[in-house]
């Protein structure tokens, strides 16, 4: 897969990756979910994406990935994700991404994003410190 995305991404990727949508479920392997404005989608080790767009282009001799994939990428490098994978269940996980999956959205992490701001959760956003 390439490193970097095509030059024509570059303003959409960057957008994506400091948008702080990025929410770490799982570590081994790493799963993610994005969550967006029309729809949640699953991103795993930074190779795979569930969008549509991942699909189609995978398909197609070239380009390897999507926007969330490359924007994933540079979030983790810069620490722009939030993580709550050590306050989840392997049973809970697989909710999450069924729901990212069978979507729109994966309602369990967004309610739990949101609990944890209730009540001023500081939320890791991968960074030791």
């Amino acid at each position: 897969m390439e490193s970097e995305p095509p030059a024509q991404w570059m303003d959409r990727v960057r957008t994506a990756a400091y948008s702080n949508r990025f929410v770490v479920v799982w570590r081994d392997p790493l799963i993610a979910v994005y969550l967006g404005e029309n729809g949640d989608y699953v991103i795993v080790e930074g190779y795979y994406c569930s969008c549509p767009g991942f699909t189609m282009r995978t398909t197609r001799k070239g380009i390897m990935g999507c926007t969330h994939v490359y924007a994933f990428r540079i979030a983790l490098r810069e620490g722009r994700y939030r993580d709550v994978s050590s306050s989840l269940s392997p049973g809970e996980v697989v909710s999450i991404v069924w729901e990212a999956l069978t979507g729109p959205y994966a309602y369990s992490v967004r309610r739990l994003l949101a609990l944890a701001d209730e009540v001023g959760y500081d939320h890791d956003d991968g960074e030791d410190g």
